[in-house]
């Protein structure tokens, strides 16, 4: 890998991957389409693991966005280059941990490592 991206959702947001909403086309003839400018966080180019830290601090809201990234390796019209990785952690809702319910989108389709610390 070229390097690792780090993002935790309490940090950022949705908008902050998939960028603010531009209008573009003609107001006159009202041709207009909103495009999204896109965000400076994620890669353009290289192989990059992306990791999206405490994923269950994503309220269930804001979830389908990082899912997208997840499972279509995309957020709007930005793709995420050829080589790059999407990986997640969290904690468990039983770890009283702040964390939000996962999505039956994210938890079908992603494999579950449990880690367990040993002293």
């Amino acid at each position: 890998y070229d390097g690792c991206i780090v993002m935790t959702p309490t940090i950022y947001n949705i908008f902050d991957l998939r960028g603010l909403p531009v209008a573009t086309g003609s107001l006159e003839g009202k041709d207009l389409r909103t495009v999204f400018a896109a965000g400076g966080i994620l890669p353009t180019e290289g192989r990059w693991l992306i990791l999206i830290d405490e994923l269950a601090d994503i309220p269930l809201h804001e979830q389908s966005g990082f899912y997208q990234l997840f499972l279509e390796r995309r957020v709007g019209d930005y793709k995420l280059p050829e080589g790059c990785d999407v990986i997640g952690a969290t904690n468990d809702e039983t770890h009283g941990a702040c964390a939000n319910p996962l999505s039956s989108a994210i938890k079908t389709r992603v494999s579950v490592c449990k880690v367990k610390p040993d002293v």
